[in-house]
């Protein structure tokens, strides 16, 4: 199994801590996402995850992508010992409960990034720089990232 992995991604993680948590054997792959552009944008990693996302699992020739699918994928293909409830309504809880932890993930890295650009904003007005301060204020503005 080769787990494409960057050490940053809580997604990647909770992957990391499935196979751990099972005992699984695993290479992991590093996708730097930020270093020169980002590996995840390459045409080697495009064509095996056309969403240029972490984590991506390769287990057997098949190719897994998003943190719960592959959760699920590893409960059903290595059932021992058990990550997800086993009785249906507390499994589908269990995957709501993922799906909006993951919701509030993206809202959290989002806002974190806005504040980011609000600080380089007030730091090029309080350095005189206004330009740079008008451009960043535009962004913030009007270009989520």
């Amino acid at each position: 199994m080769k787990l494409y992995s960057y050490f940053r991604s809580s997604a990647a993680y909770r992957v990391r801590i499935a196979l751990n948590l099972k005992g699984l054997a695993y290479d992991i792959v590093p996708v730097h996402l930020t270093r020169g552009g980002g590996d995840q944008l390459t045409p080697a990693y495009r064509q095996l995850n056309p969403q240029a996302l972490v984590p991506l699992l390769q287990d057997a020739g098949r190719l897994l992508t998003q943190s719960l699918a592959i959760i699920e994928y590893l409960d059903e293909v290595h059932p021992q010992p058990p990550l997800l409830p086993q009785e249906p309504l507390l499994d589908s809880q269990a995957t709501v409960l993922e799906i909006v932890q993951q919701g509030a993930k993206a809202a959290v890295d989002l806002l974190a990034e806005y504040n980011q650009v609000s600080v380089q904003a007030r730091e090029a007005l309080e350095r005189g720089d206004e330009e740079l301060a008008r451009t960043l204020r535009y962004d913030l503005a009007t270009e989520p990232r």
